[in-house]
């Protein structure tokens, strides 16, 4: 549960609010030895400014610090705000610091000591409870925080420990250690942890994968051809922007990228840039790096190396107007910038005129992808090249639910489904030859065609994991997180009647769905549910499933116990009193299932 106050029934645990967390626990190393060295004055105010890099940090990376006493800090991360990148998050806000911290230094000669961290994150549900002035901004209970200061504890001076679930395939966007199997105390099972050396230096969870492989492109034939007519069509004088969009790790980005692969580098002219959320983000970013990638810019050169890139790529390209000159491209893709910055319609107006020379000599495709958080300048720059009416495609991913109207109006669109099991069925075997047919369907059942689960999975069982069908096979913290993340974005009612039909079961009919809402427009809701990914139609009238048995799972344990109770005790009376002679042997196993989760024994025997 997320604690907010809904229109209709609520579910609100009276003694917290369970959320999906990552925890980031930092100790200062050494401290009782910096004591002893130190004047008390000295180490207060050693300490002080530690705390003062703390506040400054953890916000920054969109964490809280809900404690902060002593030689060591407690931070969440997804409190204010569910993110699934929430993982990624804690550790770059743990990188900052421990860099910042170690630049403090207190005493003179002998008695001089300078400061380092060790650092513990992990991620899991928690139950969040308001605090106090013993327990700090807020208290969290769970064996999360437990584990996280476990990892605090074992991590050597001035190092990162991360379980790898948290950061799932958000780690290959670092520099990590193999990860190694850690007994942790208070902790049934061994935790697999990495620590982490540095960045990697990649920005799109899909090249972050890459650097470990992925499971090879299989289907999506119909999908393709749309988007090679398209291409076609620009090719012959039409200016078209088509939109694909789709749930998160549907496989939008890889789509297109495949579509721009097998294009004919003659005829096309293939540029692509990316748009993000988070601390990287700059005014006019994807069209920036669409830029940069025309220019010949390469990330890591210094600015003297990219200046005589560009300088070079400027000769190899079109006649440019008078009006986009060297030190004005430079300007713009901030190799050299100007003392007196351009203005944003300024810098607007200079990357419509350069891209709409590139389309005078090529038919240019221009792929910005995550376009749902695109900037106003950015959406501004895309409506000024359409107008040019240019031979140009415009491929843009973005997610179900992009509220960008004006473009939904104009565009094309593409609605990307999961995998049809054949389809995922040659994923997978790519990916692990030999596979038994048990666990290729059960990859299948549990991704629900979801490529980004898919392929999660076939990394598990590869190395050896576990992916058995159990109600825990959703606690993957990072799976976990992006889930919460798509939670968090609903309406208050439509989180809610999804949380109801999570108590029902993975498949459900819609009448039971619609009782417990209490009057609430639970038809209206569910069709909310579809349209947005959450929910599909199960095969018959009146039958619904989760898309994902993961996200069924992950929803589910949010929430809060005791209404959870009673909530599988209401719908067991349903299911009996709807039971008649004929179909009574039917709900057998639905009644002991949900008895049995109502704490009710004997009626579930």
């Amino acid at each position: 549960m997320d604690g907010r106050r809904h229109t209709g029934r609520v579910l609100l645990a009276m003694s917290g609010n369970r959320r999906y967390l990552t925890i980031l626990v930092s100790d200062i190393s050494g401290s009782s030895r910096h004591a002893e060295r130190l004047e008390a004055e000295e180490y207060a105010d050693l300490l002080d400014r530690f705390r003062q890099y703390a506040r400054t940090v953890i916000p920054r990376h969109g964490g809280i610090i809900a404690r902060l006493q002593g030689d060591g800090l407690l931070a969440l991360f997804g409190h204010i705000e569910e993110r699934e990148d929430d993982g990624r998050r804690a550790a770059e806000a743990a990188m900052e610091l421990h860099t910042a911290v170690k630049g403090l230094r207190a005493g003179a000669g002998p008695n001089e000591v300078s400061l380092e961290l060790h650092s513990g994150i992990h991620a899991g549900l928690v139950l969040v409870v308001e605090g106090d002035i013993e327990r700090g901004r807020v208290d969290v209970v769970g064996e999360v925080v437990n584990t996280a200061a476990r990892l605090c504890e074992a991590a050597p001076v001035g190092e990162i420990f991360v379980s790898e679930e948290t950061l799932g395939p958000l780690a290959h966007f670092f520099e990590i250690s193999a990860p190694r199997r850690m007994p942790i105390r208070g902790r049934k099972s061994e935790l697999d942890v990495v620590r982490i050396h540095g960045q990697a230096g990649v920005k799109r969870r899909i090249d972050a994968s890459a650097r470990r492989g992925t499971v090879p492109f299989f289907g999506r034939a119909d999908v393709l051809a749309t988007l090679f007519d398209a291409a076609a069509r620009a090719n012959h004088g039409e200016s078209l922007a088509l939109l694909v969009v789709g749930e998160p790790g549907i496989g939008k980005t890889r789509l297109i990228e495949e579509c721009g692969r097998r294009l004919d580098e003659t005829r096309f002219r293939v540029l692509s840039g990316f748009c993000e959320n988070y601390l990287g983000a700059e005014p006019l970013q994807p069209f920036v790096q669409v830029l940069r990638v025309a220019l010949g810019w390469r990330p890591g050169k210094v600015a003297e190396e990219n200046e005589a890139a560009v300088t070079q790529s400027l000769r190899s390209l079109p006649e440019l107007p008078e009006t986009l000159s060297g030190e004005l491209l430079l300007d713009l893709i901030g190799v050299c910038p100007r003392d007196v910055p351009l203005n944003a319609q300024a810098r607007v107006a200079a990357i419509v005129e350069f891209l709409a020379s590139l389309a005078r000599s090529a038919t240019l495709v221009l792929f910005l992808d995550d376009w749902q958080w695109a900037d106003d300048a950015s959406r501004l720059a895309l409506e000024n090249l359409r107008q040019r009416g240019l031979p140009m495609l415009f491929l843009l991913a973005a997610r179900t639910g992009t509220d960008d109207e004006s473009l939904l109006a104009a565009a094309l669109s593409v609605r990307l489904e999961p995998l049809e099991f054949d389809e995922a069925e040659a994923a997978i075997i790519s990916w692990l030859p030999g596979a038994d047919p048990f666990l290729t369907r059960e990859i299948f059942r549990q991704s629900g065609g979801s490529p980004l689960f898919i392929e999660e999975l076939c990394h598990a069982a590869a190395a050896g994991g576990s992916i058995a069908a159990t109600p825990q096979a959703a606690d993957v913290a990072w799976v976990s997180s992006l889930v919460a993340s798509r939670l968090a974005r609903l309406p208050d009612q439509e989180a809610e009647c999804l949380r109801r039909a999570s108590i029902v079961g993975n498949v459900f009919a819609t009448w039971i769905v619609e009782r417990l809402t209490d009057g609430d427009d639970a038809h209206r809701l569910l069709d909310a549910l579809v349209a947005k990914d959450f929910l599909v139609v199960a095969g018959q009238s009146g039958m619904l499933r989760f898309k994902h048995v993961v996200t069924r799972d992950a929803v589910y344990a949010t929430v809060d116990k005791a209404h959870r109770s009673l909530l599988h005790l209401q719908v067991a009376g349903m299911l009996q009193a709807e039971a008649g002679p004929d179909d009574a042997f039917e709900s057998l196993e639905g009644l002991s299932f949900h008895y049995d989760a109502a704490g009710r024994r004997e009626e579930a025997a």
